[in-house]
């Protein structure tokens, strides 16, 4: 009996009587052997035995078999006079708490599945593994965990998180030492922040996002704290002001494009190896829209009249744009009067002329090596869908009705079929596809990434794009220097040199820019902070997205109170 002995729960106060194992359960018999119990009401041990009884317990499985506990206990009699009680059950508490029917390690590991895996899925792996139960009762269970008691981190990071995207934002806390969230708070305020900091006393460094809410917070809830800027967020910011300056830079973006087309076009010398390494290396290594080669896949012609039709459009209401923005108007009243979003009226405004999408690329199809075929036989009358793909079938083709049914009709639209022929049929020529257009500039996002970047780690063939940007828009080159002064700064954690950038920039000629320093004097000292400290909000990103990952995965069951115990129970 020693085996059994140690798998006992409380085994220093029960004894094992009897054990009865089937292909379904193990079962269990237990005598309680304490000579004396304490009452729960006034404490007094109590030797006089009123009454036996057995109650039936849950327990941690064997071997994957479901073990049952039958637990014989006895009803003791209170001997003090005054206490209320007069009889009172036997406690046992190693082994199961009063009134319920699993035993206590049953319950914290059935508790342990319902914080890490959630009900439904908690509750197949508790069925698999012997411990029957439903994700409901696992809900309950990880509802009254009791959350682990964790000091005042010295260092917090704070930010917001979507509990309904667009609509309901909540707050999270993260130790930055430890990288384990703290708090999960049901409000984005800053009453909510510095309440939470009012009650926590202890707080000596808080890195946030360059959002005003926590800011405000952290100055009322803890004002000796040092507030530390997020990097990634200055970055972030510097993005999206550089981008809009670029958008107008389309003189420069095109000679970009124009410089990658000649080196996709032109041919290298065969004395001249480096010179095709380089335009090899500006083909491959440049992560832009490039225009398609003449001798590459041609492009259908429908699709050509798509993009045309799509231009013209865009061409008029930026037409449009441009004449009211002449007379005077604002860009809200233009959008408004146009019913087109704002952002998009800036950019018309701000371009300096219309600015080109790239051309979307041709992508290859089945039916491209019977298109010779199908023109043919549509140039002679023969538009039938059905009929040319039995013709083309019998010549290999393996693709279904329904593609050469869209290219029909796409023919159709672009080239009606010729009317039936009286006496015979006389052909036409074929459709003629139109010419490879000029590349569109690049992309401003795709030239913002580029000067983010540390100029030691850009590819070979991009200080020569951007030397040609230069070239052709000289004030690119002064915001590419400002930019790089920016990142450098940020990256080598040079606080020193933010003075001279915020003045050098506040004075440069970029609106954006001007915008961008203002906002920076504004939160001088966290972002001064955040260039000599090693604290950053990365931690906080990393539990939101586990937040997130746990949230999606509760089948809809992630009420807040739920999802902070999972959360901070984990």
């Amino acid at each position: 009996m020693r085996l059994p002995t140690i798998l006992l729960p409380g085994p220093t106060r029960l004894r094992l009587t009897t054990l009865t194992a089937t292909t379904e359960r193990i079962i269990l018999d237990l005598t309680a052997t304490q000579t004396s119990a304490h009452c729960p009401t006034c404490a007094a041990e109590a030797t006089h035995i009123h009454s036996y009884y057995q109650r039936t317990v849950a327990d941690l499985p064997w071997a994957s078999l479901p073990v049952q506990l039958r637990l014989h206990v006895r009803r003791f009699l209170c001997g003090n006079v005054v206490c209320p009680r007069v009889t009172f059950s036997e406690p046992l508490p190693e082994v199961v708490a009063p009134f319920a029917r699993r035993s206590r390690r049953l319950a914290d590991e059935q508790r342990r599945l319902g914080l890490d895996v959630g009900g439904e899925l908690g509750a197949r792996i508790a069925h698999r593994h012997g411990m029957p139960v439903s994700p409901d009762t696992l809900l309950r269970l990880a509802r009254r965990a009791r959350l682990p008691e964790r000091p005042t981190p010295h260092a917090l990071g704070v930010d917001e998180w979507a509990y309904r995207k667009g609509q309901d934002y909540k707050t999270i806390l993260v130790d930055l030492d430890t990288h384990r969230p703290v708090d999960l708070l049901p409000e984005y305020t800053a009453a909510a922040f510095a309440t939470w900091l009012e009650e926590h006393p202890g707080v000596e460094i808080i890195a946030r996002d360059r959002a005003g809410t926590f800011a405000d917070g952290a100055t009322q809830g803890a004002p000796e704290a040092v507030q530390v800027a997020d990097r990634f967020h200055l970055m972030k910011n510097l993005r999206e002001a550089l981008e809009p300056i670029l958008d107008r830079f389309t003189v420069a973006r095109q000679a970009a494009a124009d410089m990658l087309a000649d080196a996709g076009s032109a041919p290298a010398p065969a004395e001249a190896p480096s010179v095709v390494e380089t335009q090899a290396a500006l083909l491959v290594e440049v992560e832009a829209p490039r225009p398609l080669p003449a001798s590459g896949i041609p492009r259908p012609p429908y699709l050509e009249h798509h993009q045309q039709q799509l231009r013209t459009k865009r061409k008029e209401w930026y037409d449009q744009v441009v004449a009211l923005h002449q007379a005077g108007k604002g860009i809200r009243t233009i959008a408004r009067e146009l019913h087109m979003n704002r952002q998009t009226v800036r950019r018309f405004v701000l371009a300096g002329g219309f600015p080109e999408r790239a051309p979307r690329p041709a992508v290859p199809s089945k039916l491209d090596p019977y298109a010779p075929y199908l023109e043919e036989r549509w140039s002679v009358g023969e538009t039938n869908g059905r009929q040319l793909w039995c013709e083309i079938q019998a010549q290999g083709f393996s693709g279904s009705l329904a593609l050469v049914a869209r290219w029909a009709r796409r023919q159709r639209m672009l080239a009606p079929p010729p009317p039936a022929p009286v006496a015979r049929r006389i052909g036409r020529p074929p459709v003629q596809r139109a010419a490879p257009r000029r590349a569109a500039p690049l992309p401003a996002r795709q030239v913002v990434w580029w000067l983010l970047r540390s100029p030691d780690r850009l590819k070979p063939s991009i200080p020569a794009l951007l030397a040609q940007m230069e070239q052709a828009t000289p004030a690119f080159g002064r915001l590419e220097r400002l930019a790089h002064r920016f990142t450098e700064m940020v990256r080598e954690r040079q606080g020193e040199q933010l003075d001279l950038w915020l003045e050098q920039a506040s004075t440069s000629d970029f609106p954006e820019l001007v915008s961008f320093a203002t906002g920076i004097k504004r939160d001088y000292a966290a972002v001064k902070a955040a260039l000599h400290s090693p604290y950053s909000t990365g931690p906080v990103e990393g539990n939101i997205n586990r937040l997130k990952f746990i949230k999606r995965s509760m089948y809809g069951r992630a009420n807040f109170d739920l999802l902070r115990q999972r959360v901070l129970a984990g």
